[in-house]
């Protein structure tokens, strides 16, 4: 703000007279320090990043650690660049804060010139942590099946195909003597 100089987001709303002039605008600001104070003590999930750009790609809200992000341009990262290219989605990139998470993308504003991009990023290594333990644990169970199957198989082959040909052989030698 100019007179503020602190970060903040200034709304306007137009007051129409009966033929559609306008008589004057409303006004309001927020400061975003404040915002993001009362945000960080909101319930957010431990691995979880929300961000908020404006249309540059200026950051306007994050938490956690929103001091070290707030009203600098992130333009030139290739997660913002990402996002400004699409309008909504996914994406899995290194975070502004060089943690790697899978971000949920949209955009907020005309399809043409969104005002705003909002980013909710969760830790990639939290998110599939359940899917790894499964996937050791199967891991662990088929090992488990396949060494009782090769001894099941090794058993099997001795009893019936190993005994019996030294049975055969035992007799031909006692024959032949």
């Amino acid at each position: 703000g100019r007179l503020t100089r602190k970060p903040g987001l200034t709304f306007g709303y137009p007051v129409l007279d009966e033929q559609g002039n306008v008589v004057s605008v409303i006004g309001a600001s927020v400061n975003l320090e404040d915002f993001n104070r009362r945000l960080a003590g909101a319930q957010l999930y431990q691995h979880t990043a929300l961000l908020v750009l404006d249309a540059n790609g200026t950051v306007v809200l994050r938490q956690p650690d929103p001091e070290n992000f707030l009203g600098q341009s992130m333009a030139d990262r290739p997660l913002v660049q990402h996002v400004v290219a699409h309008r909504e989605g996914t994406i899995r990139r290194t975070g502004l804060d060089g943690v790697e998470r899978l971000y949920a993308f949209t955009a907020i504003g005309p399809a043409d010139a969104p005002r705003f991009h909002v980013l909710v990023g969760f830790d990639s290594a939290y998110i599939f942590a359940g899917v790894n333990r499964m996937l050791r644990s199967s891991l662990m169970g088929l090992s488990v099946i396949a060494v009782v199957a090769l001894v099941a198989a090794w058993l099997s082959a001795e009893v019936m195909i190993v005994r019996r040909t030294q049975h055969v052989v035992n007799a031909a030698l006692r024959m032949r003597a």
